[in-house]
């Protein structure tokens, strides 16, 4: 009651200095690090032409892999 909600949703995936997808070194860490492994795993899969995905159970991240598949092209076409 009387109680506030914020729901935020922001697709992200890191790019490097080099433009490395889904690689990106923060600072204070010595290396670079993966970020948003999901998106980069769906747009792989969609490359396979799996696009519902490398598991049938999991419904999450084959909602995303049907979602980077409707931009599949526009996607690589930036590679």
């Amino acid at each position: 009651e009387n109680g506030h909600v914020l729901v935020m949703f922001g697709p992200h995936v890191a790019i490097s200095a080099d433009g490395e997808l889904g690689k990106y070194q923060l600072i204070g860490q010595g290396r670079q690090t993966p970020a948003c492994g999901a998106v980069l795993s769906a747009y792989n899969s969609c490359k396979a032409g799996k696009v519902n995905g490398e598991d049938p159970l999991d419904m999450q991240q084959k909602w995303l892999t049907q979602r980077v598949n409707k931009d599949f092209n526009k996607i690589k076409a930036a590679e």
